[in-house]
């Protein structure tokens, strides 16, 4: 079966978005403890984002 333009666009997107979350992830995990305390705002930022 073929894949439509819009399903095709919406795996993209939907694989851009994983990449974005997971690279915020390391990101936050690397630095956030310098910034939040704890990193708390960080988990916070990465449940809004995984919400997406």
């Amino acid at each position: 079966m073929e894949e439509t333009a819009e399903q095709k666009e919406t795996a993209i997107l939907e694989e851009m978005k994983e990449t974005a979350v997971r690279d915020i992830a390391g990101y936050v995990s690397k630095n956030g403890n310098n910034k939040c305390g704890n990193n708390k705002c960080g988990q916070s930022f990465l449940v809004s984002l995984s919400r997406l």
